[in-house]
Parts: C-alpha cells; structure tokens; sequence
C-alpha cells in the first residue's frame, strides 16, 4: 500500500484522494492542484518550517490526512497529530509526529521546486534558498533566481553526497558535458551556466532535487520547458526519485505517465479523479490541447 493523501476544504480543494508514489497531477486552472501540492508541504514539514504563505487558506473545516496502512498523519482545526486515527493530538505532539511518520514509509527528505512563490526560513529568515536544518524538507527552490547559488554548489560535494550522478543525469537531460564554479561545458565549449537557457536551468534545478530528496514535488513542471526537455526529464525522474509528484498544464504527458504505470489525476473543481488510458479521451481539456496540436 502506498501513501495515500487526503485534503478537504483547503483553498480551492473541496475534497480530493490521492495515493502518493509517482503521481501527476492534470487539471484546469483553478481546479485545486496547486493547492494539493500546498498541503502535502505542509504535511512534510514541522508546521514552524513553513512560511503563512503556504498556510494560508486553511479553515475550521480544513482537513488534511496522510494515511500509510494503520497510521494516519492527522491535519484538523490547527492540530497536528500523529496517531492510529483515535485522536486529534496537540500541535507540539503533532510537530514531532510529521518526521515519525516520514520515518516510518522510508522518506527522509522532501525537495520541492516551484516558480511562483517564495518558501521562508523560520530557522535562519533567509528568503531565497533553504537548506533546512531538521526539518522533514532540506531543500527548497523558489525560482530560477536562486539557480546561481545551486549551481555554485557543485563545487562543494560534502553538500551533495550524489554529485556526480547529479551530473551525469543533467548530461543525459541537457547535453551539458561538465559543470564547474559556475562555468559550464557543452559542444567543445566553455561558457557562463548563468546564461542558460531557463529550460535547462530548471531542468538542471529539478535533477539536483531529486538526487538530495527521497521525495520530489515539482510545481509547474513545463515552465520554460519544451516537450521534448519536459519528456526528458520526466523519464530521468522516473528512474531516480522514490516519491514524485508533478503538478502539470502538460495533458501530452498524460499517457506517458499511465502507461509507466504513475497514478495520474485529474484534478478539478476541488475533486480528484484517478485516471486510465480509456478516459483520457472523455476530458475535454485534453481533447483541446490535442486540437491546438493538430492531432
């Protein structure tokens, strides 16, 4: 049995279930992916960790539940707990209860990449990159204006234990040859990695988050990416991510991601839908974009 994440009255979330393992998540603008993506956070980290942004929304109401076989991660009117669902708990039971859980399904950390907002640091109050202490997530990416300091961090394998694998999967993405102190190598030449196209760049970003994370979210996975790159990179993540979860505009990946067996979900209007080959061809959102393709 996989990790099954139930959100309700969060935001734009009425009620979705979802089972975690690689998943993708489909849906119009709006319909409530985002802010699945927002509530898993939530549940990975000691609730001090994250920014209000991230928990803004959250109502009386607000439920949010991870659930592996008997043991349930409980979310309810701002209590955390950590239990076999016969109690809510207290907020500082629950802060403790979080890592246990992730203990228990084998996930040490969680790295998430987004584009829009920015994650804040309650431990050091730096407002662009975290490496969080102990907390559950030890590496949070805002957006491609933090790629300089990542990329400098090549230079510094005792950070990245997989340094060299990071490396030889941004090769295979990208065509990138060598990475060193912010110079790279590609085509017989030398240039400023800064420079990079914002494709490879948060290719590049999404690649070193899933060698250092046990479990990779990735919001807006297509920005800047074109398909070619987006299926690339998804294929790379496929091979080298425990957990993955994608919240994605990109329906071309759709049956990609069934066929290699993720659980795909359709997410609109606050609900979840779990997705097969047969039903793709019934979503109207998938049927426009094929149109605008020409298929």
């Amino acid at each position: 049995m996989g990790i099954r994440l139930v959100v309700r009255n969060f935001r734009a979330v009425r009620n979705v279930d979802i089972e975690l393992g690689k998943v993708l998540l489909y849906g119009p603008n709006g319909g409530g992916k985002t802010s699945t993506v927002h509530a898993l956070m939530m549940m990975t980290n000691p609730p001090a960790s994250l920014d209000k942004v991230v928990r803004v929304g959250l109502r009386d109401d607000t439920e949010i539940v991870l659930e592996f076989n008997d043991v349930k991660l409980v979310y309810a009117k701002n209590d955390y707990c950590f239990c076999h669902g016969e109690c809510r708990g207290c907020e500082e039971r629950g802060a403790r209860a979080i890592p246990a859980f992730w203990e228990r399904v084998g996930v040490k950390d969680v790295g998430y990449l987004g584009d829009v907002f920015i994650v804040y640091s309650a431990l050091t109050g730096n407002e662009k990159v975290l490496v969080i202490g102990d907390a559950r997530a030890r590496l949070f990416v805002g957006d491609l204006s933090e790629f300089g300091y990542w990329s400098d961090l090549f230079a510094l394998p005792l950070v990245f234990g997989e340094r060299f694998e990071v490396l030889s999967d941004i090769r295979d993405v990208t065509g990138i040859d060598y990475i060193y102190r912010g110079l790279a190598y590609r085509n017989e030449v030398w240039y400023m990695l800064n420079a990079e196209a914002a494709g490879y760049k948060r290719a590049i970003l999404a690649l070193i988050l899933a060698r250092h994370s046990d479990m990779a979210i990735i919001e807006g996975f297509e920005n800047y990416l074109h398909i070619d790159l987006a299926v690339n990179l998804i294929n790379k993540l496929d091979e080298t991510t425990k957990y993955t979860v994608i919240e994605t505009h990109l329906g071309t990946l759709l049956r990609w991601a069934i066929v290699r067996g993720w659980n795909v979900y359709y997410i609109d209007k606050g609900t979840s839908k779990k997705l097969q080959p047969e039903d793709l061809g019934k979503l109207e959102l998938y049927r426009r974009e094929l149109q605008v393709y020409g298929v």
